[in-house]
């Protein structure tokens, strides 16, 4: 109202009552009045720019705190779900390295010890063979020179027989005393000849 009553357009008032250019003496007056309206203006702008400014300021952090505590604690909690998730799978996977290290472990322990058996039968095998081997040996000896010396002493004995019979040859005809010596001489060497055979067989 009071610009259009300076420029002179208010309804009621005449348009040369309040000129749009005042007269020099009312000059003055008409520079502070349009000043104070546009100071007034200004005032009014940054006042509405403010309140404007606060209003919004007031209800973003209305918005913050009425939506913060459910986003914290939805955040908090899937937080806390990833963490116990994440600690889950390590402790499964740590659980079955820990089964898998065991699992090699036994495996390792049960192959040694079957090793270990195996070798030490073998040892106790070729023990026991070196032993009966050993045994064996001697015993083979010990009837070799049995048989040596039953050799020796059949031996001895158709020589004594031998001698024998030639002391009889004085006093017995030449035919039977060649007859009964070879004889005696085949039955000797027969005699001989099976023991031969029975000391290659054993």
């Amino acid at each position: 109202i009071m610009v259009n009553r300076l420029r002179g357009t208010a309804p009621g008032i005449e348009a040369n009552r309040f000129p749009l250019c005042p007269p020099e003496r009312d000059r003055s007056l008409f520079t502070m009045m349009r000043s104070f309206i546009a100071l007034l203006v200004g005032l009014a702008t940054v006042a509405h720019s403010s309140f404007v400014e606060q209003e919004a300021s007031a209800l973003v952090q209305q918005a913050i705190r009425s939506s913060q505590p459910g986003e914290s604690k939805r955040l908090a909690r899937k937080k806390r779900l990833a963490k116990h998730e994440k600690e889950e799978a390590k402790h499964l996977a740590q659980g079955e390295l820990q089964e898998v290290e065991e699992q090699e472990r036994f495996s390792k322990n049960s192959k040694a010890k079957e090793v270990a058996s195996v070798e030490l039968a073998k040892a106790q095998t070729d023990k026991k063979v070196a032993e009966l081997t050993e045994k064996e040996r001697e015993k083979l000896e010990k009837e070799k020179e049995k048989k040596a010396k039953q050799a020796e002493k059949e031996k001895e004995k158709a020589q004594k027989a031998a001698e024998h019979l030639h002391n009889e040859e004085a006093h017995r005809g030449l035919k039977d005393i060649e007859r009964e010596k070879l004889k005696k001489e085949k039955e000797d060497q027969e005699k001989a000849e099976r023991e031969m055979f029975m000391m290659r067989f054993h």
